[in-house]
Parts: structure tokens; sequence; C-alpha cells
């Protein structure tokens, strides 16, 4: 009766002339909570390490009180501790909660995801910027029908346009170029990488799908002559491919006046060269 009462001080006196252990630590847990909330209101960091101390007592009794653990958690302000508890005991919104305060995304993107939330396990997912984890957990809404197909595609590409944005912005290819290979087509992988100016990586893209005339006119753009005559070549393209020989021929064998030095033999092989292919054309 008193322990329905909370008045916990006269319970535990009662449980501990009964020789009732268990709920004589169950009340002294109980009674420091109480006391905890009373501090609260003035003395804060005082209140807070007698949360955590009555955390503690909750979990030494048995998995029961772990609700109330995290619960005593969450009042001390640790979040992530209060977080992983509820998450243990598959509290998932509250375990979410507890998680975006303390700012980790990740976690709260998962609790969100267990909970078929579409919404929020997209933002948390781009807070967190696992886009790699987002795009598997949209992937799992659509297998489950959570929401339309439709939308779930579009959410899916937008995940992995903003993720090759972000990789972008902040300089690693690498990881920029694994989201660009999943948008679903290439002539939208060759505009981001046409406006974000990725020169390598959208040659080897036209490389890869036998562009190769593009693939001269991205060399040509760098100023990679050689290479460009070569992709030219390969494309067929024997005017384009003797403007490269002119050019080169041009850009290495003029001084600081324009002038025309003199051709080595090589040069005047290259100029045979582009001559022939003009003969032919």
């Amino acid at each position: 009766e008193f322990l329905q009462r909370k008045q916990y001080w006269n319970a535990r006196l009662c449980f501990q002339r009964a020789g009732d252990d268990f709920n004589e630590r169950l009340c002294n847990a109980l009674e420091l909570e109480h006391e905890a909330d009373k501090a609260s209101v003035g003395t804060l960091q005082k209140a807070k390490e007698m949360y955590v101390r009555a955390a503690t007592m909750f979990l030494a009794l048995f998995d029961g009180f772990k609700v109330n653990a995290a619960g005593c958690y969450e009042k001390a302000f640790a979040f992530d501790r209060a977080g992983d508890l509820y998450s243990s005991i598959l509290r998932h919104e509250d375990a979410a909660r507890c998680y975006e305060k303390s700012g980790y995304w990740s976690k709260a993107m998962k609790e969100f995801a267990a909970m078929n939330d579409v919404e929020n396990t997209m933002r948390c997912g781009y807070n967190s910027l696992e886009f790699n984890i987002l795009v598997i957990y949209l992937e799992m809404f659509a297998a489950a029908n959570v929401a339309s197909e439709v939308e779930l595609h579009q959410a899916i590409q937008m995940c992995v346009k903003r993720a090759a944005i972000h990789f972008h912005t902040v300089n690693d290819s690498s990881k920029m170029m694994e989201f660009v290979f999943k948008f679903p087509t290439s002539e939208e992988k060759r505009r981001f990488l046409q406006r974000y100016h990725h020169l390598d990586q959208l040659l080897f893209l036209e490389i890869n799908d036998k562009q190769y005339f593009e693939a001269g006119q991205i060399c040509w753009e760098m100023r990679n002559y050689d290479q460009a005559q070569h992709w030219y070549e390969q494309a067929g393209r024997g005017v384009e491919a003797a403007r490269c020989i002119l050019q080169r021929v041009k850009s290495t064998n003029m001084d600081s006046r324009f002038m025309v030095l003199s051709l080595s033999a090589q040069d005047l092989a290259l100029l045979e060269k582009g001559k022939v292919m003009l003969d032919i054309i």
C-alpha cells in the first residue's frame, strides 16, 4: 500500500522488516528517482547525478526495470544511454527520440526504420550522411510495400543524387562515383559530371560506354591532344584527329612570339599522318 501511494521510505522499511530484499532495493531506486525529481527544480547537476545512481539501481534488479532505468538516464540528459536501453526493449519511438536529442542520427534512423516511418528515416539518414544505409532501408520499405513503389523509387533516386552532391562537395570523388553509377541512365550520369566539371570521371564513363567521340571531345577540352587524337581515331573521326595533330604540333613548336620553331622528325611524321587522314576524307 505504501508503494502504491509512492511513500517509498515507509514501503522500504516494511520490506526490510519482512526480509524482502528485492522490493527493498526497488524502493531504494524509486525513492532516489523521486528525490531527484524534487532536486531538479533547484540543483540540476545534483539531480542528474541522482538520476544516474537510480538508473544503476534499477538495472541491478532485472530486465523488467530497463524502462525505469532508461527514463532516469533520459531525465539525466544521458540520451545516448537512454536510447540504447529503450532500443534493447524495442521501445523504438522512445529510442529514436533520445538518439535525436544526442545527435546519434544513424541510430535514430534505425529506430524509425523499425517503425516503417519513411519520412523520419530519410530525415535522420540525411543528417547522418549514411547514404548507403538509407538506400538499403528505402529498398526494404519498397519490398515490404510500406509506401507506393513510385514514391519510394523517387526517394531512392533523390538520396543517390544528394549523396553524389555531398561527396562532390567534400572532394571525395571515389565515393561520389559510387553513387553516380547508381543513377538510372547514362545521360543523367553525364549531365552530373559535366555540371560539376569532373572531366576525368566523365572520360572514364564515356570510354566505358564506348562513346569514343565524346571521349575525344573531353580530352580536347583537357588539352590532352594525344589522347584526343586516339579516341577520335577510334570513333572514325579523321578530321578531328587531324586537328589534334595540328594543335599538338602547334602547341609544342611555337615560341612566345608565336613564331614556328624547327620541326622534329617525329612532328613532321605526325603532320604527314594528319595530311593522309584529310586526303582520305
